[in-house]
């Protein structure tokens, strides 16, 4: 279990990698980005969804679990916002969620990046996505 200590800790380095992106969202030849540091936050509270239900949101529930309770919570079963409204990409497009066991985390977040489509579930040239971050884009990092 994640101690109070830790997650303000986490949250302090997530407000900071994104406060300093979110001025030029569009910064080329950086890994830091306004997308990226947007994904980290939301990958954020994901987790702190599963610390606090035992689970991950079913991808019915999606990223929706995180400002809307979800019906399928038992009513007995406390549940508060995560986030006070899901964020948009650098280009205006929803962030995608996707469970997936074979991922760290057991999930992964993707952008559709600037042209709002994905035919591989966030593995296009041009999409974003908290499984290989590190790996160059097409119209994010200059490259």
């Amino acid at each position: 279990m994640i101690g109070k200590p830790c997650l303000l800790g986490m949250a302090g380095a997530v407000a900071l990698l994104v406060g300093r992106c979110a001025s030029d969202p569009m910064r080329e030849g950086t890994h830091c980005d306004f997308t990226f540091g947007t994904l980290c936050s939301i990958s954020s509270a994901v987790k702190m969804y599963q610390v606090n239900h035992g689970r991950l949101p079913t991808e019915a529930e999606g990223l929706s679990a995180l400002v809307k309770r979800p019906a399928s919570l038992p009513p007995a079963e406390n549940w508060s916002p995560l986030m006070d409204k899901l964020p948009v990409d650098a280009w205006g497009h929803a962030y995608q969620y996707r469970r997936d066991r074979s991922l760290k985390d057991g999930f992964g977040l993707y952008s559709l990046g600037p042209d709002g489509i994905s035919a591989t579930l966030g593995n296009d040239p041009d999409d974003r996505n908290t499984w290989d971050h590190d790996k160059p884009r097409a119209g994010l990092t200059g490259s």
